[in-house]
């Protein structure tokens, strides 16, 4: 394995399956797993499902205004990350000028053929590694880079801060999480990008909320007891529903409750409640999805 213990993801956009299969088995003996898009709209849709660590892209697509179009896209309307490397190559040799090009669409380097694949894969490795390092020193930061919501280190910081606040004035909190019911959903990073837009409109801003997984996300309620907590979820529901434009029975919100926050366990075990309470907890009377955990 080159880079950590996760299994790095990389995007391969090529309408050349020959070529494409190739690269994929030379990148799977590394130890990579391959994302294969044989057109730029299948490497669009993709990168919305996956988040991939690393794209590679073929200048000679076809659709999307062609491989330029879809990096400049990735970089610029996707969001992906100044860290993520984009590879650009080209069934020739690269001129300067194309370097040059490639580089101001946001690629880190355009390969020409022939390609040396020990080369490429080494290149490949010290880009994810600084990649790597990179999004160390994010996650050590307090919040979501990509939905600017608070990360879970930054969620539970907020949650020990609004705890030790309900403590002093013998007020109530309440903890919930927003879930979703499938393994598909829970991590499609698209789908919890469109949830993390519902709960910016539609959270109070007396609430902290924080992403805690790819589609998973946190709510520390101060001052809101259980049937607060309860109406606190509906509404949560209700809102992400709208910003779906659809019904979404596969969304859950599990909480916990304590009327008086000095009887209420740490953070860390407020928020490992709610999340229990997704699968385990008493359903709501007007929305089954809304569980509580007993206390």
């Amino acid at each position: 394995m080159p880079i950590g213990t996760v299994v790095p993801r990389i995007l391969l956009a090529n309408p050349d399956e020959i070529f494409a299969r190739s690269l994929e088995s030379i990148l799977s003996s590394a130890g990579y797993s391959v994302l294969w898009a044989p057109t730029a709209l299948s490497a669009l849709e993709q990168e919305h499902r996956a988040r991939p660590d690393a794209a590679i892209i073929a200048m000679e697509l076809a659709d999307e205004g062609g491989g330029l179009a879809l990096c400049r896209t990735l970089r610029q309307e996707r969001g992906l990350s100044p860290s993520t490397p984009i590879f650009l190559t080209q069934p020739s040799a690269a001129t300067r000028p194309q370097r040059i090009e490639a580089l101001r669409a946001g690629a880190d380097e355009l390969w020409g053929q022939p390609m040396d694949p020990e080369e490429f894969s080494l290149r490949l490795a010290a880009q994810l590694r600084a990649k790597s390092e990179a999004d160390r020193a994010r996650e050590e930061g307090l919040l979501d880079a990509r939905s600017r919501l608070w990360n879970d280190r930054g969620l539970l910081r907020r949650a020990e801060e609004l705890l030790a606040a309900t403590i002093r004035d013998r007020s109530a909190i309440s903890v919930a999480v927003v879930d979703i019911d499938g393994d598909a959903l829970r991590s499609d990073w698209g789908v919890g990008d469109r949830v993390a837009k519902g709960l910016h409109r539609w959270a109070r801003l007396s609430d902290a909320v924080g992403r805690i997984g790819t589609a998973q996300f946190g709510v520390v309620a101060p001052r809101t007891g259980r049937s607060g907590c309860a109406r606190l979820g509906e509404r949560l529901l209700n809102g992400i529903e709208l910003t779906f434009g659809a019904s979404c029975s596969w969304l859950r919100v599990g909480f916990v409750a304590f009327e008086d926050a000095s009887a209420a366990p740490a953070a860390a075990e407020l928020m490992g409640c709610a999340a229990l309470a997704v699968l385990e907890g008493a359903p709501s009377a007007k929305d089954v999805r809304v569980r509580c955990w007993p206390v």
